[in-house]
């Protein structure tokens, strides 16, 4: 990226492919707060950042609509350019401090909710991870070969120690990293569900959210687990059990959906084709890339581009919007959709 910015390549071709459009994605929009360590910064942006990059995309003749635009854009070959911004999990500070942002702006946006999480059933496991890692100055994990004993006194080892976990829980079994993960918790004396009462909305809350016509919301499981790690009929479950859950929430049924975690090794065309027998008319990534004609054969495996918390600068945006860097990811294919 930084290379891209300072050199002009991605305004070059074969480099520049902006598309018809972009789906951003984040989670957490709050004023930064340091503490004794941060593996999930890259998941929160500042309501300064937000702002600017609203303002800066508007300004480029982008306009933003809701997802269901998007879609209708796909089809049309003379519409205009457009973005889409999502938020993943359900986040209290997407309704109490994105959302003026967004008001102010008469800007629409998404948020995807797992329904787990509004429940108070699940956890937030990478929040419990880093409040675990920030307190102790040593702990034992077992990443897969067998417990360690990993030195945690330092901020640089309560970083790499917290990175290490965050990795292998992202693909591994999703029920062995909810045991080992309240393992860890109780080993503190730490509630496991604190952080999911702290950080996620109510159902009181969501409702109100859900009730702004700005606002559309969309499922992201139950659970929140890797889709891959799970055998068809749990995976279905998941998908189209967060919709149902989520109807007697807000009263409606989502239409769309986000894949938890949303890489490669989180889903695929087995996934993909469940999200329509879930019956969802639209589902999305975190595969990176921007939106193609194409796409509009491939609804339920649709790119999306991350703000990323450790990149909060405005220089990047133009590197983003050319589309440049998606295109040295994918090899230069404008379709990512196996």
């Amino acid at each position: 990226m930084e290379a891209l910015a300072l050199t002009g390549a991605f305004r070059v071709h074969p480099f520049a492919c902006p598309g018809k459009g972009l789906i951003l994605t984040l989670h957490h929009v709050r004023p930064f707060v340091p503490g004794p360590c941060a593996p999930n910064r890259e998941l929160e942006v500042t309501p300064e950042f937000l702002e600017g990059v609203l303002t800066s995309i508007r300004a480029r003749g982008i306009d933003f609509v809701d997802l269901a635009e998007a879609a209708r854009r796909l089809e049309d070959p003379a519409a205009r350019r457009f973005a889409v911004v999502t938020f993943d999990d359900g986040y209290r500070d997407n309704r109490e401090i994105a959302r003026p942002i967004f008001r102010r702006h008469g800007i629409p946006f998404t948020v995807f909710v797992t329904s787990g999480f509004v429940d108070r059933t699940t956890m937030l496991w990478w929040k419990v991870v880093e409040e675990v890692v920030g307190m102790v100055p040593v702990l034992t994990f077992d990443l897969g070969a067998g417990p360690e004993v990993f030195e945690t006194a330092s901020r640089a080892t309560k970083e790499s120690v917290a990175n290490r976990i965050l990795c292998w829980a992202r693909t591994a079994d999703p029920g062995l990293v909810f045991e080992r993960v309240e393992r860890l918790a109780g080993e503190v004396g730490l509630d496991p569900l604190r952080p999911t009462r702290h950080e996620i909305m109510t159902r009181a809350e969501l409702a109100e959210l859900a009730a702004d016509p700005l606002v559309t919301i969309g499922a992201h499981t139950r659970t929140h687990p890797n889709l891959r790690r799970l055998d068809r009929a749990a995976a279905l479950q998941e998908m189209a059990g967060s919709a149902d859950d989520l109807a007697g929430m807000i009263g409606t049924r989502p239409r769309f959906f986000a894949y938890p975690y949303g890489s490669h090794r989180a889903a695929g065309a087995r996934e993909f084709d469940l999200a329509r027998e879930a019956g969802f008319d639209l589902a999305v990534t975190t595969r990176p890339g921007m939106l193609h004609a194409e796409h509009a054969g491939h609804r339920t495996a649709l790119p999306r581009v991350s703000l990323n918390g450790n990149f909060q600068d405005l220089r990047y945006l133009d590197v983003l919007l050319s589309g440049a860097p998606f295109m040295l990811w994918n090899r230069f294919r404008r379709l990512d959709v196996a």
